[in-house]
This record gives C-alpha cells, sequence and structure tokens, in this order.
C-alpha cells in the first residue's frame, strides 16, 4: 500500500523509488481553466484613475453593478496614539483595475451612449 493517494511504486529499472501520478504535462492548453474563469475576448483589464483618494468607493460600485475589479492593497503597521495599529493601505493611490469591455469603459467613465446608460452614474466623476 501507497503512502499517500497520488504516489506509485516505480519500475525496478527507475532511478527512483516513487515518483508521482500527475500527468507531466498539459494535453491542451485551456486545461485547468474553469468555466467560472475562462476569459472572454469581449474583455480585458483596464487602468482606471479615480480622482481624489475614491477608489475604494468606486471599486464598491463596479463590484456592486457586477464588474470584476481589483484594487491593490497591503497591510501597514501604524502608530495611533502611542500603539501600533494594523491599517488596511492601498499599494497605487487613485489606481483600480477593472475587468470589462472597452464599451464598457466607455460608458463608466463619459457615461456618453444614451441608448446603454451606465449601471454606475456616479463614477463618471470620479473616473478619468
Amino acid at each position: 500500500m501507497d503512502t499517500l493517494s497520488n504516489v506509485r511504486i516505480a519500475e525496478k529499472d527507475s532511478c527512483c523509488r516513487l515518483t508521482p501520478a500527475a500527468i507531466p504535462k498539459a494535453e491542451n492548453k485551456h486545461a485547468g481553466v474553469s468555466v467560472a474563469y475562462a476569459p472572454d475576448p469581449t474583455k480585458s483589464w483596464f487602468v482606471l484613475r479615480a480622482s481624489y483618494g475614491r477608489e475604494n468607493l468606486a471599486a464598491d460600485d463596479m463590484i456592486g453593478a457586477g464588474y470584476y475589479v481589483y484594487v491593490p492593497r497591503h497591510y501597514q503597521w501604524k502608530d495611533v496614539d502611542g500603539h501600533p495599529k494594523r491599517v488596511l493601505k492601498n499599494m497605487i493611490p487613485n489606481i483600480l483595475f477593472a475587468y470589462i469591455s472597452a464599451h464598457d469603459a466607455d460608458i463608466l467613465i463619459r457615461n456618453a451612449d444614451p441608448a446603454y446608460p451606465s449601471p454606475c452614474p456616479r463614477l463618471s466623476p470620479i473616473l478619468s
């Protein structure tokens, strides 16, 4: 009996005693991509600038509208009233990344197409 379920005993002429039972390379270039995270050919990542440090507000509105948004953040220790406090800070001020189509990016920034109203109308003054 093997010690692990993904390990099998190698042949006797092999130099190694145990080898993994995993396939060494993928046969298909799309192997490992689930349906939920499959790339959409109509969408791409856009870098958006939010004015006056309102990137968190813009990200919350866009997530509420159903878009994929990423704001790079990290924890930083800050001295508050003589005590260290762990604070979540944005790594790049005023910048957020959105996985949307070019048309949706144009709608969110300019709110220009009257036939297709913006799902987040208050974002157009924030984003540029």
